[in-house]
């Protein structure tokens, strides 16, 4: 997802969904309207509002805008640049950066740079460059997913190769914030990676109970300097003291987050569009038509849990509840209690997972609800 003016853009499987937050109004612009002939894999905007595409295997497309709807394609490609372009950035000056599969490019400077290795064999060709972002000195950050590997690299502003940093995970999105360090979301968890220091911090479960045990696939910050992260179920918080989670009902296999305007915005699998503000998710259906004005749900939850000083949680809400069931931290039931017809039930902490449960589900006569966590 990304910001032009006014506009919300996203990636979705026809093509890309413009969305107007002010007005709710959307439309789709399919592939065949940019003739591109595989999957919009990345996004990206520049600083004159010029929209990018990267594809899978059909190389990388330039919007170029005079006012918005009104608009010419260029395709754009060099013999030595993979066709695959999963990562767009650009920096102080607008000239663009693209990354694909072991390599990157300097678009205007017509260079190619090996993007993961200084060593390149056969067993290194999924190296994929997953996200890049430029920091304030214009020096290159790439998010590398390939386990085996560098999973960090970094070009420094005039350098003719890249600078392997950190070695042994995967990567799939990072952030750099106000005072220049890097945030990653990894196979094995969340990493900081401080350049002054060259200080690597992990954290995940293991080392930090309050983190969810999950697979950590994007990440990005808010103007107030809080860092968000998503997993395939939950939005988490960092705010540079605390972990904080949150989910709703449409939660359900998030692909990207973006913060911006005073919103955090998820897009997930099934097409629907979180807003996030004030701690409270507004879901947008992109599937109920492609034109016209958008329906918003914003309902207040229908259940909330409690966890008591004695390890004990109370689920109440305003409706009868039929059953509640415990999931932990892999998503496996471990725990059913029956609600009897009434609207709190009180659940004893033995064999439960703890402050650290994944997700609590409602059963009531209106369907299913995920609960909101209380702590």
């Amino acid at each position: 997802m990304k910001y032009i003016g006014r506009y919300l853009c996203i990636i979705s499987e026809k093509g890309v969904t413009y969305y107007d937050e002010w007005l709710d109004l959307i439309w789709l612009s399919e592939n065949t309207y940019y003739h591109i002939t595989d999957t919009i894999t990345c996004i990206a905007v520049d600083k004159n509002e010029c929209m990018w595409l990267g594809t899978c295997g059909d190389g990388v497309y330039k919007e170029e805008q005079q006012s918005f709807g009104t608009s010419r394609h260029n395709y754009y490609w060099n013999n030595d640049f993979p066709l695959a372009c999963y990562s767009i950035a650009f920096n102080s000056q607008n000239n663009p950066w693209l990354a694909g599969i072991r390599f990157y490019v300097d678009y205007n400077g017509d260079k190619m740079y090996r993007g993961a290795s200084p060593t390149i064999c056969s067993a290194h060709l999924m190296d994929r460059i997953m996200d890049m972002q430029f920091d304030s000195k214009d020096n290159l950050w790439m998010a590398i997913d390939h386990v085996e590997h560098y999973y960090l690299t970094c070009h420094e502003k005039g350098a003719t190769g890249p600078t392997p940093i950190l070695e042994g995970t995967a990567a799939t999105s990072l952030a750099i914030d106000s005072k220049e360090n890097i945030w990653l979301t990894c196979t094995d968890g969340i990493h900081y990676y401080e350049p002054g220091t060259k200080k690597n911090t992990l954290y995940a479960h293991e080392n930090h109970p309050e983190i969810p045990k999950a697979l950590y696939t994007a990440c990005d910050i808010d103007q107030d300097g809080n860092v968000w992260f998503i997993t395939s179920q939950l939005l988490l918080k960092y705010d540079g003291k605390n972990f904080t989670q949150y989910t709703c009902e449409d939660f359900n296999e998030a692909r990207s987050v973006l913060c911006g305007k005073g919103n955090v915005w998820v897009y997930t699998k099934n097409n629907i569009l979180l807003k996030f503000k004030n701690n409270e998710f507004t879901s947008i259906d992109l599937d109920s038509q492609q034109t016209g004005f958008m329906k918003e749900k914003s309902e207040a939850p229908l259940f909330s849990a409690t966890y008591n000083d004695d390890g004990t949680i109370t689920v109440a809400g305003d409706i009868a509840i039929n059953e509640v069931n415990i999931y932990d931290l892999s998503g496996i039931l471990v725990s059913t209690i029956a609600g009897e017809g009434k609207n709190r039930v009180h659940i004893k902490g033995n064999g439960l997972p703890g402050k650290d449960l994944y997700l609590i589900k409602v059963r009531h006569a209106q369907g299913e609800s995920v609960v909101k966590m209380i702590k």
